[in-house]
């Protein structure tokens, strides 16, 4: 039998090579493309997860046989709720963290997905298997053990978006407190280690706890993504901003109310395919568009200066951007960089319609002053 450090060792090989490192929703945070509110989407979901976490201890709790062991687990669950003073347990801190940092009124009010409460359901099942080995590997090395590499990322994400540093202490309080918590479950994981199939049963517990994270996680970001640019192409369509003053109007190409655009009929978008220009306060640096394409039609194969992401809301199609095919369909965000070679084609049955937003103003200014 292997000593318990090389144990360790092994099982930590798990958790770091394991997909969850690599999710959307952890290289968006990296690369600083979250925003607040997309943290307080993620956080008033993870709230639910939170306000569970004491049953997750019990759990394995309830399966411990050694007494000394289920003291020094208690000694965790205290901690967790807050010892003598429970209005300092941590799910209550995290609910404070929502409303004073994140602006979330009622925290216990957010909505449950059905992807969190798959998350959730999850959870209580790992934490309280009957076989007391996989529950504390699921906790120890799968979930507790994770919480300082995960809560450094979010922490570095939310720094990007200037939330203050000092209102994180609910994260720093478990970056450094959490591996006390992942030791005392591995002390129990390991104590059941002369058992012949303990490996399969630990690897097994650890794979599962960070698939049900990694899959919550990308289901997040998805519904975050997805929802998202919808609101924002609605509210669009619905500002009415005031006239500009007569000063003011040489910066813009069109009127001051933004302006339609007649179908194109040069390469850009073939005869089928037509453009709206939306009312939007800002076309100093922006340009705001839909673009529209009936099912078969294509635009030409072109590139110009400026950069666009563009946001799928309706029908089907691709997009060769470079010499990378991408398929688009309702919520697809793609990104086109300045100069590159692009052309979208509608591959579907009904009308294709994107939202495009470009810097197209913003070059033409930098271009003419040079």
């Amino acid at each position: 039998m292997s000593d318990p450090e090389s144990e360790i060792a092994n099982l930590q090989r798990v958790v770091d090579e394991h997909p969850i490192w690599d999710c959307a929703l952890f290289r968006a945070c990296e690369r600083g493309e979250l925003s607040r509110d997309d943290f307080r989407s993620l956080f008033g979901q993870y709230t639910h997860y939170s306000n569970n976490f004491t049953r997750y201890l019990a759990g394995v709790l309830l399966s411990c046989e050694d007494d000394l062991l289920r003291a020094r687990l208690s000694e965790n669950l205290w901690e967790e709720g807050g010892g003598a003073e429970p209005g300092e347990r941590h799910a209550e801190l995290f609910r404070r963290f929502l409303v004073e940092t994140m602006g979330v009124t009622d925290p216990r009010a957010v909505p449950k997905e059905a992807f969190t409460e798959l998350f959730v359901s999850r959870y209580l099942r790992g934490a309280t298997n009957p076989d007391h080995t996989y529950g504390c590997a699921f906790l120890a090395l799968g979930t507790e053990g994770i919480v300082a590499r995960v809560y450094r990322i979010l922490v570095g994400g939310m720094l990007k978006v200037g939330i203050p540093e000092g209102e994180l202490g609910f994260f720093k309080l478990h970056i450094l407190c959490d591996d006390e918590h992942a030791a005392t479950l591995m002390e129990m994981m390991l104590a059941s280690r002369a058992r012949p199939d303990w490996r399969t049963v630990c690897r097994r517990a650890i794979d599962d706890a960070l698939t049900a994270r990694m899959q919550f996680f990308e289901a997040l970001y998805a519904h975050r993504r997805q929802a998202l640019p919808a609101a924002v192409a609605s509210r669009v369509r619905s500002m009415q901003p005031e006239p500009l003053p007569p000063s003011a109007r040489r910066h813009y190409a069109g009127t001051e109310h933004g302006e339609a655009v007649a179908p194109e009929t040069d390469a850009l978008l073939g005869t089928a395919g037509a453009t709206q220009r939306l009312d939007f306060d800002a076309r100093q640096t922006l340009d705001v568009l839909t673009i529209t394409l009936p099912p078969g039609a294509s635009t030409g194969r072109h590139r110009h200066a400026h950069e666009t992401v563009l946001h799928v809301m309706e029908g089907t199609g691709t997009a060769l951007i470079g010499e990378q095919m991408v398929s688009l369909a309702p919520g697809d965000t793609a990104f086109i960089p300045r100069w590159a070679f692009h052309q979208m084609r509608n591959t579907g049955t009904q009308h294709l319609v994107a939202l495009a937003v470009t810097d197209a103003p913003l070059c033409s200014t930098i271009l003419e002053t040079n």
